[in-house]
Order: C-alpha cells, then sequence, then structure tokens
C-alpha cells in the first residue's frame, strides 16, 4: 500500500498529539498547517573521538598510531583537532493546533549537511610557504611491529612510499633507533555528514503582547558520514531547544541550540594511500596490506538559527 508524504506526517501528527495529551476527545476541529523552514548549523562543539583501529590484514600487526599533528609540530601520538566547516538543513512539515491544547505540536522532515575539517589553522606560521608540513596534518599512519615490517633497507624517496614518515633510510636493522617501518597510511580530510532526520516539536504558546516563545524538540533518522574517504551509514539521534520569533502572522526566526550524535564509531574497509606489498625472502614476514578498521566516535553541538514559513 503506497502512503503519501502528507498522509505520513498528518497521520504523525496525530499520533503524537494523542501521546501527549491522551485524555482529551478531539470533537473540536484541529488545525493543520503546512510550513518549510531553513537552518543554519553553527557547529562550534564536537565530541569526536580519538583516533583508534587497526589493519585487517590477516597477521598485520598495528604497534601504534602516529601522525603529524602534535603539539611538538613533529611526527608523534596523533591528537588531530577539529573545526567546523559549512552545515545547513531545510525541512518541510506540518504544525497541529487544538483548542484545548496550550500550546502546538509540529513534526517536520529534515534534510541536513554538515562538514567538520581537520583544523590546520596556524600550524605552520601564516609567512611560512611550507605547504607539505600543512598537507602532513591530515595524514595519520598505523605503524606495524618490526617483525611484519619486514628485513628490507627502505629508500623511502625512490621506491617505498608506504614506509613511515618517521624512518630514516640510514638506519639499521639492529639499530634500535632504527625506524624504517611498514605503515599503513590514511589522509585525513574530516567528516562530510550527510542525514535524514523526523523531528517533533513543541512550541509554547505566545504570553500577552510578548514575539517570543520557547520550542523544545528531539529526532532520530539515519546518516551518511563520509570519513577517510569511506562512507558509513548509521543511525542518528538529536535534541534541539531554543525560541521562536514571531515576525509576521505567517513567519516566524528562531534561534537555539542543537545536539547530533550518531550511533557506532566505525569505519570499515579502509584504504591505504600506498598499498605495502607481501615480503618475499628474509622479508618473507611483511604481510600484504589490505584495508584497516578505524574508530573515531562523531558527535556535534551548537548554535542553530533560521526561518519557518507557514503556508
Amino acid at each position: 500500500m503506497n502512503i503519501s508524504y502528507k498522509d505520513f506526517l498528518s497521520k504523525g501528527l496525530v499520533v503524537t498529539l494523542l501521546t501527549f495529551i491522551p485524555t482529551h476527545s478531539f470533537s473540536a476541529p484541529v488545525t493543520l498547517s503546512k510550513y518549510f523552514s531553513a537552518h543554519y548549523n553553527g557547529e562550534f562543539f564536537n565530541s569526536i573521538g580519538e583516533f583508534d583501529g587497526k589493519e585487517d590484514a590477516n597477521g598485520a600487526k598495528t604497534e601504534k598510531i602516529i601522525g603529524y599533528y602534535n603539539k611538538n609540530g613533529e611526527m608523534g601520538v596523533y591528537r588531530p583537532e577539529y573545526k567546523a566547516g559549512l552545515a545547513a538543513s531545510i525541512t518541510h512539515g506540518y504544525s497541529i493546533e487544538h483548542p484545548d491544547v496550550s500550546g502546538g505540536f509540529r513534526i517536520e522532515g529534515e534534510v541536513l549537511y554538515s562538514q567538520i575539517n581537520v583544523k590546520d589553522d596556524g600550524y605552520v606560521e601564516k609567512d611560512d610557504k611550507d605547504n607539505e608540513k600543512r598537507e602532513m596534518t591530515n595524514q595519520v599512519e598505523l605503524l606495524r611491529d618490526d617483525d611484519t615490517s619486514g628485513q628490507t633497507q627502505f629508500s623511502r624517496s625512490l621506491q617505498n612510499p608506504w614506509i613511515t614518515d618517521t624512518a630514516d633510510p640510514r638506519a639499521n636493522r639492529n639499530d634500535p633507533n632504527g625506524r624504517n617501518r611498514a605503515a599503513f597510511k590514511m589522509k585525513n580530510e574530516g567528516f562530510n555528514n550527510v542525514a535524514g532526520m523526523l523531528n517533533v516539536y513543541y512550541d509554547w504558546p505566545l504570553q500577552g503582547n510578548s514575539k517570543v516563545a520557547p520550542y523544545v524538540g528531539i529526532g532520530g533518522g539515519v546518516t551518511r558520514i563520509e570519513h577517510l574517504k569511506v562512507a558509513e551509514y548509521a543511525f542518528a539521534y538529536q535534541g534541539k531547544v531554543g525560541v521562536n520569533y514571531t515576525i509576521a502572522p505567517n513567519a516566524k526566526f528562531f534561534v537555539g541550540y542543537r545536539f547530533f550524535n550518531r550511533f557506532g564509531d566505525k569505519f570499515n574497509k579502509v584504504k591505504p594511500l600506498y598499498k605495502i606489498p607481501a615480503g618475499t625472502g628474509a622479508n618473507a614476514g611483511r604481510m600484504e596490506s589490505t584495508t584497516a578498521t578505524i574508530k573515531n566516535k562523531f558527535a556535534v553541538a551548537g548554535v542553530e538559527a533560521g526561518l519557518v514559513l507557514h503556508f
């Protein structure tokens, strides 16, 4: 049986209203009105988790995770910082009012897009033209242990781009300070999030001559987050609280706080920038690289603002 978008929202409104006020009879008319809204989302705060993961290749052992982004400005423990990029959404929904109910309810479908980028601002001096350093802020390595790296003395600059960037081509295998390891390299360019959400709101009624009234809302849906060149689908939820300002009988401006979170933290089948070849002979212990599984929690919060138009 086919159900139109309008029928779905209308039935959802009735169910929502009955949930909140189950003791009322609906002999009086219920007023439904359609609306459209556009949002700007300032995702100024994030709860992006610590970067973690390992290679999927059977036998390959990830000893530690390193990157160029750290407080000392050199290769070391990878702890990137992030900044908000473009973030916006549009919605289409229905508002519902009943004479016996104080305030009103809304139910809407929302499509949102947001970016979270690696924060490389100020990582090099403003007059420093060292673009290689700036590019390195995006690179992260799953550094293999010595046994699964192989024994070859590497020439990183000529033929082995899969060697860790801490490598010293002059290092000798018997030198405890030698760092000629194989590294599963990735490029962290942040997160791109596209989500479809179903939201429900309660709007407090206007008091007296005031044009300002608070609202609260919750929502759930499905998100597609791209990270490390792979995209994962997951369930997501969000919460909102703010105030509406009536600027015309059919128009409201709103500003509020929004929190968005994704269930799960895995990104599967991440591919390396450079394939690590299988070793032969003296290097037989080196496993060929395949993919990696990365764990990185994604949650954001911040200010949202926009315009609601009823028609």
